[in-house]
């Protein structure tokens, strides 16, 4: 040992660069793994935020214990679904003794919109004699499209028609004036129409989105609706269901 501390040996000195080497990859997982607990950490502490500093009447009663492991998720999956992917390790002779396996299929209920890619007109004649070569078949694939919410305004307009010009209709009893019926709204009056409360509705009690979340969707979809309304639309509209339920 010379007098600095360090070994005098080439095999001793590389063996303790080893030992230090294998220290710092420690100290650098150790640390990563704080940072990643920081970062989850944060998160819960807005979550617990926005739940202290909301609305009295747009608390959780029940504070959703799987929001606040929601950051933990994707660590805690560390395989990849098998229904997503669609590769296997096997050879081709186990794939023959086994069930085919691979991505499961998307539901036939959701409507289908295909898209047709053609080969040129240059791509499909033949070099040999000029003629085209036949269609056999198309190469399939699917993949799910999400359409974003869209916001639009249903204007009604009903017909109204006068009194007829003719000699009898005067000494009718016809009311000189008539308007189409429009079809019943569950809250005439005013701009929430069925597919906005229900839109609504099923957001505050089935996803736990409060009214101030729904506030600022709506305000990205460029309209503003407040949460005070939000609350009226949805005690009116239990009110008028309120024989369904019962």
């Amino acid at each position: 040992m010379s007098e600095s501390g360090l070994p005098e040996s080439p095999e001793e000195l590389k063996k303790l660069i080893e030992e230090l080497q294998e220290q710092n990859n420690t100290l650098l997982t150790d640390n990563n793994t704080l940072l990643n607990k920081n970062e989850r950490l944060k998160e819960r502490v807005k979550l617990l935020e926005d739940h202290i500093f909301a609305r009295r009447s747009e608390k959780w009663t029940v504070l959703d214990k799987h929001q606040m492991y929601l950051f933990d998720e994707a660590e805690a999956v560390i395989s990849e679904d098998p229904s997503e992917s669609g590769e296997s390790d096997e050879s081709d002779a186990q794939k023959g003794k086994s069930k085919k396996k691979g991505r499961k299929p998307i539901s036939a209920d959701i409507p289908r919109e295909k898209v047709l890619y053609s080969l040129s007109i240059g791509e499909r004649t033949c070099p040999c004699c000029g003629k085209l070569r036949p269609i056999i078949g198309y190469e399939t694939s699917e993949e799910l499209e999400y359409i974003p919410a869209q916001i639009k305004v249903k204007v009604h307009e009903r017909e109204k028609c006068g009194p007829c010009n003719c000699g009898d209709f005067e000494d009718s009893e016809e009311a000189p004036i008539i308007t189409a019926k429009a079809p019943p709204r569950i809250m005439p009056g005013s701009i929430a129409s069925a597919s906005l409360l229900a839109f609504i509705i099923t957001g505050k009690y089935c996803d736990s989105l409060p009214f101030y979340r729904h506030e600022r969707i709506f305000k990205r979809l460029g309209v503003d609706i407040s949460r005070t309304n939000m609350c009226n639309w949805t005690i009116k509209t239990a009110l008028k269901c309120s024989d369904l339920i019962d």
